[in-house]
């Protein structure tokens, strides 16, 4: 977050693991944990501080969350279902 927050823009995850010396799934666990403080954007497929997003980046990366959401969601359904656990 701090490296981020240091720097505006949109910071690639390969080069951020190569700076930051961490697998990807920790730098995503590390976005995912850090209170909103860091947005991603899966097209350019980095990272950026939210406090240097403008409020269409935001909108984005919280739109893509909750579609994800609602996605997980809908398959959890789908196997309860399968598995005779629901109707």
């Amino acid at each position: 977050m701090d490296f981020l927050e240091a720097r505006p823009g949109w910071w690639g995850r390969v080069y951020l693991c190569g700076c930051l010396g961490m697998d990807e799934r920790t730098l995503r666990l590390q976005a995912e944990h850090s209170h909103g403080r860091v947005i991603f954007n899966s097209t350019v497929g980095g990272l950026k501080a939210t406090r240097h997003a403008d409020e269409m980046e935001i909108r984005a990366c919280a739109a893509e969350l909750r579609n994800r959401a609602a996605s997980h969601a809908k398959r959890a359904d789908e196997i309860e279902r399968e598995g005779g656990l629901c109707q």
